[in-house]
């Protein structure tokens, strides 16, 4: 009898574990290859500002990219972009951007994520920075150029006067990375005589 009870016992509980043992089984398969998927990334920057690390992830959502992060490591903000499957797919995505201007680009596989914003960050205090793309004779043509320049990079540009010649210049920016990251954005747009200038008040 004791059996007999035993074996209806099992037989019922077997009947609920047959489709939660299923439902499990469906979870980790879907749940494991998310797991080890999106590993690989593209490191564009590292900075030491967490405000200017924040200022480039922006930028970078401004040209396109839907995957940015910050990740505080080795005493340093990274600017990460992507989540590529494989090593070849992030390759790929590193040929654009040195494209793009963001020729120190490197791929990297990610391992746990650790970002997050460190407490010890170095910040340091730079001035500022404007970008200069032309200087030309006529004001009228230096007018239309800013426009043009403001509209394709998405950055304030303005025309400064002297020497006889007026200076199409975009910015301010907060300091020397964060003007040189736009930079090589503005060169990646097709302004490859872009220089940095010092912003004067």
């Amino acid at each position: 009898m004791p059996t007999t009870n035993f074996t209806q016992q099992f037989a019922r509980y077997s009947v609920y574990a047959r489709p939660l043992a299923l439902i499990l089984l469906v979870i980790l398969m879907v749940c494991a290859p998310l797991s080890i998927a999106g590993s690989w990334r593209v490191q564009v920057m590292a900075v030491q500002d967490l405000t200017l690390a924040e200022q480039l992830e922006e930028q970078m959502r401004r040209v396109g990219h839907k995957y940015v992060g910050i990740h505080w490591r080795d005493a340093s903000y990274k600017i990460w972009v992507g989540a590529e499957e494989t090593q070849t797919d992030a390759l790929e995505l590193q040929v654009k951007l040195v494209q793009q201007g963001f020729e120190d680009a490197f791929v990297i596989q990610a391992g746990p994520d650790r970002s997050g914003y460190g407490q010890d960050a170095l910040v340091i205090a730079e001035k500022r920075y404007v970008i200069q793309v032309f200087s030309l004779s006529n004001r009228t043509a230096a007018e239309r150029a800013a426009d043009a320049a403001q509209k394709g990079s998405g950055y304030d540009a303005s025309v400064i006067a002297g020497d006889g010649l007026f200076r199409v210049q975009l910015g301010p920016f907060e300091s020397h990375d964060a003007a040189e990251f736009a930079k090589q954005v503005i060169v990646g747009r097709g302004y490859a005589d872009a220089f940095l200038v010092p912003f004067e008040e």
